[in-house]
């Protein structure tokens, strides 16, 4: 991964931290663009739809998931 691509997982995970889910979600899905199987930065983007009460979408992101990772049983 490229040092500009980490940067926006890293920033995805600060912004969420700060409970500054919108932003937080703006830059996991950057680096999805250029890492779209990273299992993490999936459920981060899961999570942070959940909770930025994006329910709809967060159900989407997490049965992908569970198609993707069966075996998962934390999700």
């Amino acid at each position: 991964v490229a040092r500009t691509e980490q940067h926006h997982y890293e920033l995805a995970n600060i912004y969420a931290a700060l409970k500054e889910f919108a932003p937080a979600l703006a830059q996991a899905k950057l680096y999805l663009k250029a890492k779209p199987g990273d299992y993490k930065a999936r459920r981060l983007v899961a999570d942070l739809h959940s909770y930025n009460r994006d329910f709809d979408e967060a159900l989407e992101e997490f049965a992908l998931l569970r198609r993707d990772y069966p075996s998962d049983q934390s999700i």
